[in-house]
């Protein structure tokens, strides 16, 4: 059995807050794209949903840190849908993101509302 790892999730637990934006397709500098997360513990009094990376890693997403020397940030990372090759899976991803706003809940979303630790 894993060791449960943790990552962080800033903000509701919608649908819709836990489904990628038009915007995140593209990543950035230093940065996959994918649903934004953080891998250090984030401020006190912030919303913020601890993920079980175990958990989200054997539904088919993957955890991408930032490459801080090409411009990512420190302790930040991307939660997406990868390939056969680990890489991130754009055509899931902008599937994935199609449901944002639909009130429809995408597999993805259902799994990383599953793996919210309580």
């Amino acid at each position: 059995m894993e060791t449960a790892q943790i990552a962080f999730r800033l903000g509701s637990a919608t649908d819709d807050a836990l489904t990628p934006r038009e915007k995140d397709l593209g990543g950035s500098p230093g940065s996959r794209p994918g649903l934004s997360i953080e891998l250090t513990v984030p401020p006190v009094g912030k919303k913020v949903r601890q993920l079980d990376v175990v958990m989200l890693r054997r539904n088919g997403l993957k955890v991408f840190p930032d490459i801080v020397a090409e411009g990512g940030r420190e302790g930040h990372a991307t939660l997406a849908p990868v390939t056969d090759d680990g890489e991130v899976d754009q055509a899931k991803l902008q599937e994935r993101a199609s449901y944002r706003g639909t009130g429809q809940r995408h597999p993805f979303t259902q799994a990383v509302l599953d793996a919210i630790l309580p």
